[in-house]
């Protein structure tokens, strides 16, 4: 049975991706939200995504190198490059309807164009800029993004959308790193994601947005999501 067939279509699709957001980014994808995503897998979960974007007619493109986590995250972007064939790596994937457009991000990451690679992934310009001016300082910290997004921020309280603070245990619904936790047009990328979520499994949609709504404590302030 073609996975989208099934009853619990959002549940079965997560099962093969891991977290909520990848799935939610297949479903752009799918639903024409998006032209292409990149995310990472280990080699054990690789059979069952290439099976997924084969029925569901997406090129998959793999990443010729590996990734070796150094944080013990669920998700994490720092690591240690290695050779793809290492059972313990991470690899990354470019997925998308149209086969070009799979190699162009994964040229654009390898020549480190994130202006471009951004772009593809249909991030705002704002925060293209922001990861570009503040990359270096990301290797050092995988959380320092979501320090300077706070920095940037104005007031204590912002849409759950824009919350990434629990990207690293896999809820979130942008995929990107917005400048600031109340970026516009972030909100508007989460809120048109929340909506597809919303007809395919209106249950899932209530509790990531549950769980979105929260307090996050960074040292003496309190940030709320709402």
């Amino acid at each position: 049975m073609d996975i989208l067939e099934q009853e619990n279509v959002f549940d079965a699709v997560k099962q093969v991706c891991g977290t909520y957001i990848k799935a939610i980014e297949i479903f752009s994808l799918i639903y024409d939200l998006r032209m292409v995503t990149r995310q990472g897998y280990y080699q054990s979960q690789m059979p069952k995504v290439r099976d997924l974007c084969y029925k569901q007619n997406l090129y998959l493109l793999e990443s010729e190198f590996g990734l070796l986590n150094k944080d013990s995250a669920i998700f994490s972007d720092k690591g240690i490059i290695t050779g793809k064939k290492n059972p313990n790596a991470m690899i990354f994937v470019y997925i998308s309807k149209e086969e070009d457009i799979a190699r162009k991000a994964y040229a654009y990451e390898q020549e480190q164009n994130f202006e471009e690679l951004g772009k593809l992934l249909g991030y705002p310009d704002c925060c293209i800029s922001f990861f570009k001016k503040n990359f270096e300082g990301f290797y050092q910290d995988s959380r320092f993004f979501l320090k300077k997004s706070f920095a940037n921020s104005k007031g204590m309280v912002f849409p759950f959308y824009n919350n990434l603070f629990l990207r690293y245990n896999g809820y979130a619904i942008i995929s990107h790193f917005p400048c600031r936790f109340n970026c516009n047009q972030s909100t508007q990328t989460g809120a048109k994601n929340i909506k597809i979520l919303e007809k395919i499994n209106s249950h899932i949609s209530k509790h990531i947005i549950q769980m979105l709504k929260c307090r996050v404590i960074i040292g003496s302030q309190e940030l709320s999501f709402i």
